[in-house]
């Protein structure tokens, strides 16, 4: 069993308020934190379905099991391993240091380099996608304002940003 959960979310946005509510059409401040939210609800949204931190965030990821001594994390391009601690079967809790792993950043899997006896491992990263290509500002666009219109009922995603949404995403094998 694993667990993610974001422990930090940066308040930047990868699009300004000003050029999202030019996109919707909207010229007074009243919305704004419903555009907002719209917004962060899109975002979050895309990176469930691309797989890739597009605001950056800190994770949480705790496992009790791993597969041939490596760990695939989730939500990448990771900026940044913070800590990697084990709570091994004594429940001692032990710090690891970047000597006893290896970080393939273009996969970004950790590969540890002892085999590890443990209860849990957690892992605290952070990602980021620095690279938002505009057909993806777009998509994310269409997608807030799709959002923004509906915002009294549920919202299906357009099939337009689906399939650029797809284009992003990364395959973990």
């Amino acid at each position: 069993m694993s667990i993610l959960k974001t422990i930090n979310e940066s308040q930047e946005l990868p699009i300004q308020l000003e050029d999202i509510k030019l996109f919707l059409k909207v010229d007074y401040e009243d919305e704004n934190e419903v555009i907002i939210r719209a917004f962060k609800t899109a975002i979050k949204q895309c990176e469930m379905m691309i797989g890739q931190t597009i605001i950056e965030k800190t994770y949480l990821y705790s496992t009790y099991k791993i597969n041939k001594n490596e760990i695939q994390l989730l939500y990448g391009p990771v900026k940044n391993i913070e800590s990697i601690k084990i709570l091994n079967k004594n429940y001692k809790e032990i710090q690891l240091n970047d000597k006893d792993y290896f970080f393939d950043n273009m996969n970004d899997k950790i590969i540890f380099k002892n085999n590890l006896d443990f209860y849990r491992i957690d892992i605290t990263y952070s990602a980021i996608k620095t690279d938002i290509n505009d057909d993806l500002k777009q998509a994310i666009l269409i997608h807030t304002a799709k959002i923004f219109e509906d915002r009294l009922g549920y919202s299906q995603i357009p099939q337009s940003v689906i399939n650029i949404y797809k284009n992003y995403k990364i395959t973990r094998l």
